[in-house]
């Protein structure tokens, strides 16, 4: 199942403290190198301190999941709310159904349909501490001016403006999508297991819709890849010649997705991480042409999403210093 024909390399960056501490200029210089997506190892010096969370914190969506196989060999995701439950009594549930995992055994429980995982979505809650500054996810609408370069005030949106976490278990996954409203996303992984992501190359992404209304039973949506709930494995796309790459991200480390990058994935392990959305001016080029699966919203699709927030002001351009290394693959995870 090793992937080699279609991947392509991984865009990691290692920035320096005085680098990462200008999100602005940082991300403006990620999208001058007309990336679809990057990894980013935070400096040594960064070491924000998690939230604890409150036992009694409620989370409103949980959610079991399972798999369907559909046509073309692809899965859907089957997502069953479950009823609201105390941050203490789903770690409960984690911890007694504790399981680390590879891709291989992923992609094996995926096609046999024997796995069954629980995954804690869209939570309106930030797991950085309230003293930390840099790469705050729940504080960049407020210290960084909007797209304009101008400062505004600006109704703050549940998942769109304010970041959400999330707490996954061995094998929770996120079906492939693209931000809502084409947006760009930034995804920290606090603690735990890694996370497995694929990124499809943008310029598949036609032959990736294509692909994935194929495998749809809903002839009626033309992006039902829209809804969030479809997998593609790593087989299919090589034989359909898609390109992609894997990313494997570890506790610490920054995913960050730019407009229009198609992505899916799933975790290792216990995990806990947070994500957000932000405009820049790159991405107001592909605002103009979002599209829309049929009935989006998320209770309806039971979506899994990686929301979020802010616009920021992309100014001067530093050199940042970047490697590049070969994509992950199933033997380096086991």
């Amino acid at each position: 199942m090793e992937s080699q024909i279609n991947s392509v390399e991984v865009p990691i960056f290692w920035p320096s403290l005085e680098q990462f501490a200008n999100f602005g200029n940082f991300i403006k210089w990620l999208e001058a190198q007309d990336l679809s997506f990057a990894k980013v190892i935070p400096p040594p010096e960064w070491e924000p301190k998690s939230k604890i969370i409150p036992g009694e914190f409620m989370l409103e969506n949980v959610y079991s999941q399972r798999h369907d196989k559909l046509q073309h060999g692809g899965y859907e995701i089957i997502n069953t709310k479950l009823d609201p439950m105390t941050y203490s009594h789903y770690v409960q549930l984690a911890t007694a159904n504790e399981c680390e995992i590879n891709e291989d055994k992923f992609w094996e429980n995926v096609a046999s349909k024997s796995s069954s995982n629980l995954y804690a979505i869209d939570n309106d809650i930030s797991l950085f501490g309230d003293d930390v500054s840099l790469w705050n996810l729940s504080k960049l609408t407020k210290t960084h001016s909007n797209i304009h370069g101008t400062n505004t005030t600006m109704n703050i949106a549940e998942g769109i403006q304010r970041p959400f976490s999330y707490f996954a278990v061995g094998s929770s996954c996120f079906g492939a999508h693209i931000e809502d409203g084409n947006l760009n996303s930034i995804n920290i992984l606090h603690r735990g297991a890694p996370k497995l992501w694929y990124f499809i190359r943008q310029d598949q992404n036609k032959k990736f819709e294509q692909l994935t209304k194929k495998m749809s039973k809903n002839i009626d949506c033309d992006l039902y890849v829209r809804h969030k709930t479809i997998l593609p494995s790593p087989s299919v796309l090589d034989a359909q010649k898609i390109g992609f790459s894997r990313v494997l991200q570890n506790a610490g480390e920054i995913i960050i997705s730019f407009s229009g990058g198609y992505h899916f994935g799933f975790s290792l392990g216990t995990n806990e991480a947070e994500s957000v959305n932000f405009g820049s001016e790159r991405w107001l080029r592909f605002l103009m042409t979002s599209k829309y699966a049929h009935a989006p919203t998320r209770e309806m699709n039971n979506t899994l999403t990686s929301d979020g927030s802010p616009e920021s002001s992309m100014i001067s351009v530093r050199s940042f210093p970047v490697r590049y290394v070969k994509p992950i693959m199933i033997r380096s995870l086991h």
